[in-house]
């Protein structure tokens, strides 16, 4: 995200600000509001607010796929786990009362 910011003309130093700002606001309180606000860094951040939900959807594309690959690989050893289900050839001893 910063360096969609600093493409748009931001500093590296309020470029950082910014996506910080924006990062904790988007992932506490994520809506369609455009940011308020004066100045050169709330300018650039309504201008960049596209290329700043692309930058999101592009990170978080990896963490779907790693989700999905452990929820595979997961149900493939669950689906392999024998579970509590004797073998077939495994010989079941009968408890032995005892006599008092």
């Amino acid at each position: 995200m910063v360096n969609t910011l600093e493409s748009r003309g931001m500093s590296a130093g309020d470029a950082d600000t910014v996506a910080r700002d924006i990062t904790e606001s988007i992932t506490g309180n994520g809506d369609a509001r455009a940011p308020t606000g004066t100045g050169p860094a709330a300018e650039a951040t309504r201008d960049a607010m596209r290329a700043v939900r692309m930058d999101f959807a592009e990170a978080n594309q990896w963490v779907f796929y790693g989700m999905a690959i452990a929820l595979g690989i997961g149900y493939l050893c669950a689906v392999r786990h024998p579970g509590g289900r004797p073998a077939a050839n495994a010989a079941v001893a009968e408890p032995v009362a005892q006599k008092h």
